[in-house]
């Protein structure tokens, strides 16, 4: 999919307190410039607060190319992303 929409970025979110997982490959894709420069911004829905530190404590240590929030609210996560498509 990413491949059909070269010339455009889009929003994403990810529900990640739902147990989810990705191979190696596909966790190296997922961090490559080839694949984070079609993300615009990325909203991350983890099970609790800790969670939400860890993985805000990894974006740290590798900052991706987008802006991103990590929450462990779906509503709030897709307020987040509809009000910075709005921008």
């Amino acid at each position: 999919a990413v491949n059909e929409m070269k010339p455009n970025k889009f929003n994403a979110m990810v529900v990640g307190s739902q147990g989810i997982s990705f191979d190696p490959d596909a966790r190296d894709y997922l961090k490559s410039e080839e694949f984070q420069k079609h993300i615009d911004n990325y909203s991350l829905i983890v099970a609790n607060f800790g969670q939400q530190l860890l993985v805000d404590f990894l974006f740290k240590l590798q900052k991706p190319l987008f802006e991103y929030k990590v929450f462990t609210s779906e509503e709030k996560a897709k307020q987040w992303l509809l009000k910075k498509g709005s921008q």
